[in-house]
């Protein structure tokens, strides 16, 4: 199969991605669920899942970069102290992760519940 070819087959999948797209965009606004006993439009529940999944990322650096490195070799070295709750921090990455996951796992159900939008 030569280069035009892929290229004419690539901009015939990206049409259909496109068309599938603004059908899922048109769709998620009005389609409704429930999580945690919250009602929200399926398009506010996608947002939330990925400010969930973000903010667990940023925990997670966080608290691995504030986790003191075991490389002093003398007592004389600087010691570094970490300046937040670590634990704590994990403790917090944690939550919003399992949070996340029931999101994903409620958005995934509506994906097979609701009809798309035309």
């Amino acid at each position: 199969m030569g280069p035009d070819r892929l290229l004419e087959e690539y901009r015939a999948l990206a049409k259909e991605h496109e068309a599938i797209v603004r059908r899922i965009n048109r769709t998620n606004p009005g389609a409704r669920i429930e999580f945690r006993d919250e009602p929200m439009s399926l398009a506010d529940a996608v947002i939330r899942r990925e400010r969930l999944a973000r903010e667990a990322a940023l925990l997670r650096d966080l608290a691995h970069r504030a986790t003191p490195k075991a490389n002093r070799f003398l007592h004389t070295e600087v010691k570094h102290v970490p300046t937040i709750d670590i634990a704590g921090t994990i403790a917090e990455a944690d939550r919003l992760s399992k949070e996340h996951r029931e999101l994903d796992a409620r958005i995934q159900r509506a994906n097979w519940e609701v009809e798309l939008n035309d």
